[in-house]
């Protein structure tokens, strides 16, 4: 039976949680990646930003402000989001990986070590291209 730590990822595009709004839409760009998890010091999981949580945010602003750069400047990482993570150990079985996939209609979860302390990522696209 297939582990989590046989497919995942392990070069993980990282942001802490100060990062500005505006370097974390470069780095989305930059590695063209639609989520990025949020890690603390200890490099435990502090959270995910996502696509959504940032269009969540925009949505929420007054248009004007979109048009100045301020706002995704003083806006950090911390400030949207998402912190109730679901997160998988490296040992657990893939199908269990790919059922909450399904189930919570995420795009990618995050792995960690016994320790708590990301140490991968699996995507859906990661365990679709097993398949080939």
């Amino acid at each position: 039976m297939l582990q989590a730590k046989t497919v995942m990822k392990k070069e993980v595009v990282t942001i802490h949680p100060e990062a500005p709004l505006d370097k974390v839409i470069d780095i989305l760009i930059q590695y063209n990646i639609t989520g990025v998890p949020v890690v603390n010091e200890d490099n435990t999981i502090a959270g995910m930003l996502t696509e959504k949580d940032i269009l969540r945010f925009l949505i929420d602003q007054d248009v004007l402000e979109l048009t100045n750069n301020r706002i995704l400047c003083e806006t950090t990482a911390y400030h949207i989001m998402t912190t109730d993570v679901i997160s998988f150990d490296e040992e657990t079985p893939l199908m269990e990986v790919c059922e909450s996939l399904v189930s919570h209609n995420f795009r990618r979860v995050p792995i960690i070590d016994k320790n708590g302390q990301l140490v991968g990522i699996i995507s859906r696209k990661d365990i679709v291209a097993i398949l080939s």
